[in-house]
């Protein structure tokens, strides 16, 4: 079995779109003070990876290797589970071509942080706005 590991990025949505989101959620009746939501890219390779093929796949995704600091309610949400996703096929056959022959898939995902002060059935209902189910875990 190969070595799985994350990759943390940039902010996945426009601060106006996250102000959006935010609205929805508060409308929908859950107390969001705060959203947030960076890339994370999720890897799997046959063995651990170099410092060398590490720097190539940051500069690859854009991405850092820096897990932020979790002030909030946190979730990961993934294409959904048993599926391979069109994007992570052409993004590991880009990273064969570019020398990185060890990294068995990569998918892409997104991080979110939600604040507030949220019972455990509104987190719930917080992660079940925040992704689609048809298409995303």
């Amino acid at each position: 079995m190969g070595q799985f590991a994350l990759m943390w990025g940039q902010s996945a949505l426009s601060s106006f779109r996250l102000a959006q989101k935010q609205t929805q959620l508060q409308q929908a009746g859950i107390p969001v003070t705060a959203l947030s939501a960076v890339f994370v890219h999720g890897y799997e390779s046959n063995a651990p990876l170099s410092e060398d093929a590490l720097v190539q796949l940051s500069f690859l995704l854009n991405e850092t290797r820096d897990i932020p600091s979790v002030q909030a309610y946190s979730f990961i949400v993934t294409p959904r589970l048993g599926t391979i996703s069109p994007w992570s096929s052409k993004a590991t056959d880009i990273k064969h071509k570019s020398g990185l022959t060890d990294i068995q898939r990569n998918e892409p995902g997104n991080a979110w942080q939600v604040s507030g002060d949220l019972s455990s059935e509104q987190m719930m209902q917080a992660e079940i706005a925040l992704h689609d189910r048809m298409t995303e875990s």
